[in-house]
């Protein structure tokens, strides 16, 4: 019973926490972070002695890269308040370098897998209970959020809404956030996929794997699921298997996902128009249309103000003035960010701005070979952050930071203890 009250035994368990609560609401992950803090205050008045170890500087300093622009051009606190994670996370890593232990990794990632089925099975729960109601002693079923609409269940999810999709369907984040979390999970699924031993094992942990693809299909997230099918062609290409196997296993990851962009309501529309010709529509009223307009308003201000950007207090009024301007209508009414964190990154602060980051990501991927065994999950893990940001200012959103800040702090961190999971 006393070992179960081991100070550093709660302190692991602060961190498994954390982890399992990241795709839940922000209030959860704001405690487990407050739990960690308290046992870092605990474990340094005991020891009377700060950690040795270093503190990585690239989100610290993008941390001040966004302090000091916020505050010079007037921004508001809440906007520095979101990004405090920057700082908060790797210096909760710092206090606690036994975070990194090899005997943890299986743990957390199960942590974050966990926590992840539970927010989806919540989502799941409450879409039924919204679409199932008793008329007459009889029980019936309707997703769609406008009972009356006309037209039919998958419809439903890109016009009035549809309580298995999008929006509706997502409790916890927005869909576009909720759906790199479960790309990323997929990843960790994988990596214990490949560790597991036993074919039932293997069997249930795959079947979890591609159950991720049922709820990538309610968000409807276009660029997690593209992420997704890229990310499964990769990893299944990597299982050493004979070259036939292996052949089969791709054609029918490239089949599948050929009927799943076309049954999804929102990759056909993408599609569709995507193979028809994109151009600059502004009355365009959603959909990747209203992206082009906000990535085509933010060009022209880059133009202007590539040196320095015109400041992060000032990037939403200069974009609203823009969008006036060329008389785009929604992406004004709703003041629609650049939705491209590089965009978004160039706006505020330039090429210095920009260059600060990229440099930091570049910085991680050459960490990752560091090792004569690539650190592939922090590898994977920017890969795949580089590659939504493209359609995403994640950096500008609570939930995007929170992701960020953590997975690059303990992913960048596990090279202090080797890379043999």
């Amino acid at each position: 019973m006393a070992s179960f009250f081991d100070r550093n035994r709660f302190n692991d368990y602060s961190l498994f926490l954390l982890f399992l609560v990241l795709p839940l609401h922000r209030n959860f992950s704001t405690l487990a972070i407050l739990v960690i803090a308290l046992f870092s205050i605990i474990n340094i008045a005991n020891k009377k002695a700060l950690p040795k170890n270093q503190i990585d500087w690239f989100l610290p300093l993008l941390f001040l890269y966004y302090l000091a622009s916020t505050l010079l051009t007037g921004g508001p606190w809440s906007a520095i308040e979101k990004r405090l994670l920057l700082v908060v996370i790797p210096i909760l890593f710092w206090l606690n370098p036994g975070f990194f232990k090899e005997s943890l990794r299986s743990k957390i990632y199960w942590s974050y897998i966990i926590g992840i089925l539970l927010a989806e099975t919540i989502c799941l729960i409450v879409a039924i209970q919204n679409s199932v109601s008793f008329l007459d002693g009889s029980l019936t079923f309707n997703a769609k959020v406008f009972p009356d609409a006309e037209y039919g269940f998958l419809t439903a999810s890109v016009r009035d809404g549809n309580y298995f999709f999008g929006q509706e369907f997502s409790l916890f984040l927005h869909p576009i956030y909720f759906g790199i979390y479960i790309v990323v999970a997929q990843f960790l699924i994988f990596e214990i996929l490949t560790a597991s031993k036993g074919s039932y094992r293997k069997v249930l942990i795959s079947l979890i794997y591609f159950a991720q693809f049922i709820f990538l299909f309610l968000l409807s997230s276009k660029a997690a699921i593209i992420s997704s099918f890229f990310l499964t062609l990769y990893l299944f290409w990597t299982i050493k298997l004979p070259n036939s196997l292996r052949a089969l296993v791709v054609i029918g990851v490239i089949i599948f996902s050929f009927f799943f962009a076309n049954l999804n309501p929102k990759m056909k529309v993408f599609t569709d128009t995507f193979f028809a010709g994109l151009s600059i529509n502004p009355n365009a009223r959603f959909g990747h249309d209203l992206r082009i307009l906000s990535w085509d308003a933010s060009l022209d201000i880059i133009k202007n103000n590539w040196l320095y950007g015109v400041g992060e207090g000032n990037k939403d009024s200069v974009l609203l003035a823009k969008y006036n301007e060329k008389g785009y209508v929604v992406p004004a009414e709703e003041m629609f960010n650049s939705h491209n964190q590089y965009l978004d990154l160039f706006i505020g602060g330039g090429i210095l701005g920009l260059g600060l980051y990229l440099f930091g990501i570049i910085r991680l991927v050459l960490n990752a070979f560091q090792y004569k065994k690539v650190n592939l999950p922090l590898l994977i893990f920017v890969m795949l952050f580089s590659f939504e940001a493209l359609f995403e200012n994640f950096l500008s959103r609570h939930a995007g930071v929170l992701l960020f800040a953590v997975f690059v702090t303990y992913l960048n961190g596990t090279k202090h203890v080797g890379n043999n999971a």
